[in-house]
């Protein structure tokens, strides 16, 4: 549960010594960013966070872009405005405090969006299911592919042939192979219906040639 919330953004404050470059990475690995601007809301709501008492005498680093829009240095510091600098963040009052010294020690401001998580679910999700998708579509392709196939050979004397078996049963295998959870009773439905008609028709051609050829069907 995050304590300090404005604007469906989490705002972390991480204790701790850390260099500016250790806090950047830090508060990256959260998945998340120091803190990158500072509107008049946004200074409110830290002045509030003055009266906790766990955040009133600590320091805390901010993000990049905070460095070239303040300059508020430290009393008896010369800073080049051309040279690398680091902004952190004081309460009680708050203050902007910017330093040539990067590698001083403090915490960090670390800024979450609330909803990431939730986005990042909702993105598997709706990738999941357009997996799904494709893949109900592609295995009904395969099948309508089968069952024009096999109103061929309804309409063809002696078939199926045997290299014409070769076609069609690896088709009805592929779509077998593919189901997934969640399956569909009419697809499965689909491969058993090809499935009993390839059989269907592969004994009718054994009728059939057995009355010139009684030892067909076993080589079929």
């Amino acid at each position: 549960m995050c304590k300090y919330v404005l604007d469906a953004v989490c705002y972390e404050f991480v204790d701790g010594a850390f260099s500016w470059e250790e806090a950047r990475m830090s508060c990256e690995n959260q998945k998340g960013d120091l803190l990158k601007e500072m509107s008049s809301q946004q200074k409110l709501f830290l002045q509030n966070t003055k009266k906790d008492s766990n955040t009133t005498e600590q320091s805390w680093w901010l993000g990049a872009r905070l460095q070239s829009e303040y300059k508020e240095i430290r009393e008896g510091e010369n800073v080049d405005s051309t040279s690398v600098s680091c902004t952190y963040l004081k309460l009680n009052p708050l203050q902007l405090i910017t330093t040539a010294n990067c590698d001083e020690e403090h915490g960090f401001l670390c800024t979450h969006s609330i909803y990431k998580a939730s986005e990042q679910e909702n993105s598997f999700k709706w990738s999941h299911r357009s997996h799904s998708r494709h893949r109900r579509a592609a295995i009904n392709d395969t099948l309508d592919d089968v069952e024009r196939i096999l109103r061929g050979f309804e309409q063809h004397y002696g078939e199926p042939s045997a290299a014409n078996r070769s076609i069609v049963i690896p088709k009805i295998m592929e779509a077998a192979q593919a189901l997934e959870p969640p399956i569909h009773n009419h697809t499965v439905s689909r491969i058993l219906n090809c499935t009993t008609a390839v059989l269907t028709l592969s004994l009718t051609r054994c009728n059939l040639d057995s009355v010139t050829n009684p030892t067909v069907c076993s080589h079929h």
